[in-house]
């Protein structure tokens, strides 16, 4: 069984589930007594998941997925984000986010939808696929239909693979550090590839078919700062998409595109012992230095001291222990890549309290993509304060 039914099925209410059968009728449902509150729901259903024909479970997998991939944190802020002022207030009231997210999937398939391209965005955003440069500021996202058709072509003739595509703009939020929003207008891009071939049964005998799939990409523009954001496969790509962008959406060609700004990363004071400060109300509980990757200056060799979360020592004191007095953390070894685990207390969206993994490589590569709160707590206000980060 696939994962996404067996959480959706446990961790959705009772009503909830009933809801969702009730507007996609299917025969498992009746498997199971409503409207008796006392009687267990999950076996039942999941019993019946086993039992389902091939086409029956394909079409709730579907579902599934598309429902469990929105209960995260960056799932749940897209879904908040597209619920309207009338329906927020029982949106809230939920009682889990499968609850939420079947909330949005079932009243509105349009917002739903529109939030998944949000999560999108934001999932990618300054990863292997994300690119970000600046253009002026306060410029409008043109919705002219002249404008969204030269958009359309330029990116058909580029990519030259014909097909149909389709563009979607919409005017979103993005929250910052401090929770307020930044105002984003985003772009899809939905286009068709050339053509596949893959092997299906038809009548018992096996067929040749074809399909076209299609590939997402997306833009966002923030009036404010004048970043573009571009989110693909292939830098080239990237760059033209934002060239064509500007210039047919946005009336102002870029002739060279200036990037946001770098990041520099200065990891050489984890060569010492550092007690890393905190503010008591951002609830981080203790940060660990767990890998330092070095190097002498004259060579290619590495040395990689590092530590498990149960040692109670040090990286630096383990290190010290082990090398004496040819400890690379204090004989000239330059540091190249450093691994922090730093863990939070426990509150209202992780019980247990969440361990935030961080490996910075000298001198421009963090893993921290910003995509949750923690994750912009630490990327844009404590490694600043650490002094392990400056913008260049």
């Amino acid at each position: 069984m696939a994962i996404a039914i067996n959480q959706f099925i446990r961790k959705t209410p009772r009503a909830s589930l009933r809801a969702y059968f009730d507007k996609k009728p299917h025969p498992i449902a009746a498997l199971v007594n409503w409207n008796d509150e006392e009687s267990d729901l999950v076996k039942p259903l999941l019993k019946a998941v086993d039992e389902m024909t091939d086409t029956e479970l394909a079409m709730l997998k579907i579902d599934a997925e598309r429902i469990h991939e929105m209960t995260d944190e960056i799932g749940q802020r897209a879904l908040f984000s597209v619920v309207t002022d009338g329906h927020i207030a029982t949106y809230l009231a939920l009682k889990s986010a499968h609850d939420r997210a079947l909330f949005v999937f079932l009243r509105s398939p349009d917002a739903f939808r529109r939030a998944e391209d949000i999560r999108y965005a934001d999932e990618y955003r300054k990863g292997r696929m994300w690119d970000g440069v600046l253009d002026p500021i306060d410029l409008n996202v043109s919705r002219n239909n002249q404008h969204i058709a030269d958009f359309e072509k330029q990116v058909t003739d580029y990519f030259r693979t014909g097909g149909k595509l389709k563009v979607e703009i919409f005017n979103r939020t993005r929250s910052d550090l401090e929770y307020d929003a930044i105002e984003l207008v985003q772009v899809m891009i939905y286009r068709e590839d050339l053509p596949d071939s893959y092997l299906a049964f038809e009548n018992n005998d096996l067929v040749t078919k074809v399909r076209r799939p299609v590939y997402e990409m997306a833009l966002t523009y923030e009036a404010k700062t004048g970043a573009i954001e571009v989110i693909s496969q292939g830098r080239e790509c990237r760059e033209e998409l934002v060239k064509l962008f500007s210039a047919t959406l946005l009336q102002s060609p870029l002739d060279e595109a200036q990037r946001v700004p770098l990041k520099k990363y200065d990891i050489s004071k984890l060569l010492h012992s550092y007690d890393f400060p905190t503010d008591p109300e951002d609830g981080i509980e203790i940060v660990k230095v767990m890998m330092l990757e070095l190097k002498p200056m004259d060579s290619g060799n590495k040395v990689r001291p590092t530590v498990t979360a149960k040692e109670t020592k040090t990286i630096h004191e383990v290190s010290r222990d082990w090398f004496a007095t040819h400890d690379p953390l204090r004989t000239g070894f330059l540091p190249a890549k450093a691994k922090l685990s730093i863990r939070f207390k426990p509150d209202s969206i992780d019980r247990r309290g969440k361990t935030l993994p961080v490996e910075i490589t000298w001198p421009n590569g963090c893993d921290l993509k910003g995509k949750t709160a923690k994750e912009q707590l630490i990327g844009d206000k404590y490694l600043k304060r650490w002094g392990l980060v400056e913008e260049i």
